[in-house]
C-alpha cells in the first residue's frame, strides 16, 4: 500500500496485492547394476497466481499537512479504479537417466503441461526431449592414439518446450462500455483519419438530454483453438579438458512455431476489436565456441575465458490470415 502526492493538492492511494500457490511432487528411483547407471523421476506440479489492485485519488484539500493527507478529506475529483488477474498451470513430468560405463550416456524427458490461458481445445501441450552423450576420451582406443591426458565428450540433444506468456485473458470475449456518444481518444484521432464512432450509448428517445443508457462493444474476439507456442531445438556439440584449457562447440537449430501473437480486426468483424492468435515459424541457427584458460600463480588463481559466435535469423513462414486480419 503507498500514498503519494501527485502536486500541491491531489492525494492517492494505490493498494497492490499478489503472490503464487505452487505445490509439488516427485519421486525418484535409482538402480546401479555393476557397470551401469539408471535413474527415473516423476512428478506433478501445479500453480495457481493470483493478483489484485486498486487506486484512488481525491482533491480539493483545504490543508496541505502531510497529517491531513486522507482520501476522507478530499472534496473534489474523487476517482477510482481497480483490476486483477489470475492464472493457473497443471504439469506432469518424468525423465529417465542412463549411463553406460561413464562413457555411453543417454537422457529422455516427457512433460505435459496445461495452462488456462489457453482455449478449451488446446490447454495441454505435450513437449518431450531426448539427450545423448559419448565420453570418447574414455575408450581404450583413444587412449592408445592420444599420448596427452584430455577429457573429451561427444553430445547430441532434441527437444521442445512451451511458452505460455499471454494475456490471461487472451481465450476470452472482451467488452468495454464507452460513455458518452462520443470517444475522445477514439473519435478523435491524431492524425485525424476516419473512424466510425465507438461511443455506445445511444438517445434512443430522440430528447437530445438527460442520461443515455450505454452498451457495449467488443474489445477482444475469444479463441477456444488457442494453444502453446513451441520452440524445438537441436543441440550438437563437444566439450573438452586439456591440461589448463577446456571448452566446447555448439551448433544449433531453433525453431519457433505457433507464436503467439494479438491482431486486429477488420472493422465489419467489430469494432476496435482484436483477437489472440497462434501463427508463423521463426528459425535461428548458428555455431558457438567457448574457450577457457585457467592457472594460479603462488597462491593467486585465475581464470581467462572467451567466445565466438554466428547466428542466423529467417521467418520461414507467416500465415496469410494474420494479413488479411479476418476471422478465418
Amino acid at each position: 500500500v503507498s500514498t503519494q502526492s501527485t502536486g500541491p493538492d491531489p492525494v492517492a492511494n494505490n493498494t497492490s496485492i499478489g503472490g503464487n500457490w505452487i505445490w509439488t511432487n516427485t519421486a525418484t528411483y535409482d538402480l546401479n547394476l555393476q557397470n551401469q547407471s539408471l535413474k527415473f523421476l516423476g512428478g506433478t506440479e501445479q500453480i495457481k497466481y493470483a493478483q489484485e489492485w486498486f487506486s484512488a485519488s481525491r482533491e480539493g484539500y483545504i490543508s496541505e499537512d502531510p497529517n491531513y493527507a486522507y482520501l476522507g478529506a478530499g472534496a473534489e475529483n474523487q476517482l477510482n479504479s481497480g483490476g486483477g488477474n489470475r492464472w493457473a498451470l497443471m504439469s506432469f513430468f518424468g525423465k529417465f537417466d542412463y549411463s553406460l560405463q561413464d562413457k555411453y550416456l543417454a537422457s529422455f524427458t516427457i512433460r505435459r503441461d496445461g495452462s488456462s490461458r489457453f482455449g478449451a481445445n488446446n490447454r495441454y501441450g505435450n513437449f518431450p526431449a531426448a539427450s545423448v552423450g559419448w565420453r570418447l576420451s574414455n575408450e581404450e582406443f583413444f587412449k592408445s592414439l592420444i599420448a596427452t591426458p584430455v577429457d573429451i565428450k561427444l553430445r547430441a540433444s532434441w527437444g521442445q518446450n512451451g511458452n505460455q506468456e499471454i494475456d490471461p485473458l487472451a481465450v476470452y470475449n472482451i467488452y468495454r462500455p464507452v460513455y458518452g456518444k462520443e470517444d475522445a481518444i477514439w473519435d478523435n484521432p491524431n492524425p485525424p483519419s476516419y473512424r466510425p464512432a465507438l461511443g455506445t450509448a445511444y438517445d434512443i428517445a430522440g430528447a437530445d438530454m438527460g442520461e443515455l443508457p450505454s452498451g457495449y462493444i467488443t474489445n477482444q474476439q475469444a479463441n477456444d483453438n488457442l494453444k502453446w507456442e513451441t520452440t524445438t531445438q537441436w543441440d550438437f556439440g563437444m566439450d573438452y579438458v586439456l591440461r589448463k584449457f577446456s571448452g566446447s562447440v555448439d551448433y544449433f537449430i531453433k525453431e519457433t512455431s505457433d507464436i503467439l501473437y494479438f491482431r486486429t480486426l477488420l472493422s465489419a468483424v467489430g469494432e476496435a476489436s482484436g483477437q489472440f492468435v497462434n501463427g508463423g515459424t521463426i528459425r535461428n541457427q548458428g555455431l558457438e565456441a567457448i574457450l577457457t584458460y585457467e592457472d594460479h600463480i603462488g597462491k593467486l588463481a585465475f581464470d581467462v575465458s572467451g567466445n565466438v559466435a554466428s547466428l542466423t535469423n529467417e521467418v520461414v513462414s507467416m500465415p496469410q490470415s494474420l494479413f488479411t486480419r479476418t476471422l478465418r
